[in-house]
């Protein structure tokens, strides 16, 4: 399609070319001289390759006009329109609800007492202002004794009993909760046991657990690790115990604290 459209073109010039007057008065000068044949074949035949190229350009000057004065007509499009032109636009990701935090429990250790031949270790689940407080449930306490001087180990309770064992409840809550450390047994030959005496049917499967877990009356290191639920560790109480043979016991706190 585009050779005849081409070759059409040139003929829309070609032609005219030929039938012009200068060509047929040089058809003429050709038959008056018509005394060589061959020189005058050539002049014809030049002439009509000189008009055949030169329709060739026209044809090719038509065309660049055309382009030109569609170019011209675009430009002027672009300067009259108020149309700004499309950017890309970048929206930002949609914003995902963030999941409120779960509940975080806040145990603390209120502190180690040592009154009437008990010595007891207290913890709290202390409210934290404008939160909601979790539950620290399956709390077990796991204490490590130690002699004072040596470091030689004396026993160790895991875990250690809670002074409401007897209610079924084994969370500490904000409810103040106490487990025993020592237990003074005056009529003893050794008067400090680990864990105390367990009485009544229900407490004699534990029986094996509480004998021979006796304590010397002296200076102990002691550790306490409270352990919770899927075995959560709060870092450990660490102090200096003094049991004596008169029922009396002192405490005094070293290291971190819960």
């Amino acid at each position: 399609m585009l050779l005849l459209r081409f070759l059409n073109a040139v003929r829309k010039h070609w032609w005219p070319l030929m039938s012009c007057a200068v060509f047929t008065l040089l058809g003429m000068w050709v038959l008056y001289a018509n005394k060589n044949n061959d020189w005058a074949l050539r002049v014809t035949f030049s002439a009509a390759i000189f008009c055949l190229f030169w329709a060739c350009f026209l044809a090719w000057r038509d065309k660049e006009k055309e382009f030109e004065e569609l170019k011209s007509k675009l430009l002027k499009a672009e300067k009259s329109t108020s149309r700004q032109p499309i950017q890309n636009i970048y929206l930002p990701a949609p914003r995902v609800p963030a999941k409120p935090e779960p509940p975080k429990h806040n145990v603390q250790c209120l502190g180690v007492e040592a009154d009437g031949g008990f010595v007891t270790i207290c913890f709290q689940n202390m409210p934290i202002p404008g939160q909601p407080l979790g539950d620290f449930n399956n709390a077990r306490l796991c204490v490590e004794f130690k002699d004072g001087l040596t470091g030689v180990d004396c026993a160790t309770v895991f875990p250690a009993r809670w002074i409401d064992d007897g209610h079924g409840n084994n969370s500490v809550s904000i409810t103040p909760r106490r487990a025993f450390l020592a237990c003074f047994y005056e009529h003893d030959v050794c008067k400090w046991r680990a864990l105390p005496a367990l009485e009544g049917p229900s407490d004699l499967s534990q029986r094996e657990r509480i004998d021979g877990l006796w304590l010397p009356s002296t200076w102990l290191q002691v550790k306490v690790t409270l352990v919770g639920e899927n075995n959560i560790t709060l870092a450990p109480i660490c102090g200096f115990l003094t049991l004596r043979e008169d029922g009396q016991a002192s405490w005094e706190p070293r290291g971190p604290k819960v």
